[in-house]
C-alpha cells in the first residue's frame, strides 16, 4: 500500500506538467479561472502537515502565479503590439469578442475583424495613405501628450484624496 503512496507522490510533477499542457491546449474562457484556481489549491496545500503535500501545493502555487504572471504581461503587451501596428500602417485584425474591440471602434479606428475580414484577399491588400493616415491622426488625439497628462492629472489627484 505504502508503496502505490510513493509513486503517486512521485508522479505529482508529471501530473502537474500534464494539467499544463491541457490548459495551454484549451486557451478558452477557463484558462484565467484554472490559473488563479491552480496557485489556489497550491496555497491550501501548503497547510496540510505533510511535507511532500506542501512542496506539491508550493509547485501548483508557483505554477498558477507563472500563469497569472504571463497573461496579465501578454495583454498589456498585446495593447502595445496593436498600438504599434496602427502607427505603422499595418492591417490589424482583432476578433470582435476581445476587449480592445469597442474601443478602437468607438475611437473611429480603421481595422479589421478575424471572424469576417480575415481573407485571403485582405490579406494581400495594403492599406491606403488614406486610412494610415487617420489611423495615426486618431492614435495622436488619444495618445499625445497633450491629451494624457490632463488624464494623469486626474489619477494623481483621486490618489492623493
Amino acid at each position: 500500500m505504502s508503496e502505490h503512496i510513493i509513486f503517486i507522490l512521485e508522479c505529482i510533477g508529471t501530473i502537474a506538467f500534464a494539467i499544463t499542457g491541457v490548459l495551454v491546449a484549451l486557451k478558452n474562457d477557463y484558462f484565467n479561472t484554472a490559473m488563479y484556481l491552480l496557485a489556489f489549491a497550491g496555497v491550501m496545500m501548503s497547510f496540510f502537515k505533510k511535507e511532500k503535500i506542501k512542496i506539491a501545493g508550493s509547485l501548483c502555487c508557483g505554477l498558477g502565479l507563472i500563469f497569472v504572471g504571463l497573461n496579465i504581461m501578454s495583454s498589456e503587451q498585446a495593447f502595445g503590439n496593436i498600438l504599434t501596428a496602427l502607427w505603422l500602417g499595418a492591417k490589424v485584425f482583432i476578433s470582435n469578442k476581445n476587449i480592445v474591440y469597442p474601443f478602437y471602434k468607438r475611437l473611429g479606428v480603421h481595422f479589421y475583424t478575424l471572424e469576417t475580414d480575415l481573407t485571403s484577399q485582405e490579406l494581400e491588400m495594403p492599406l491606403s495613405q488614406t486610412i494610415i493616415n487617420k489611423n495615426r491622426e486618431i492614435l495622436m488625439k488619444e495618445y499625445s501628450r497633450d491629451a494624457m497628462k490632463p488624464r494623469i492629472q486626474n489619477v494623481v489627484e483621486e490618489l492623493n484624496r
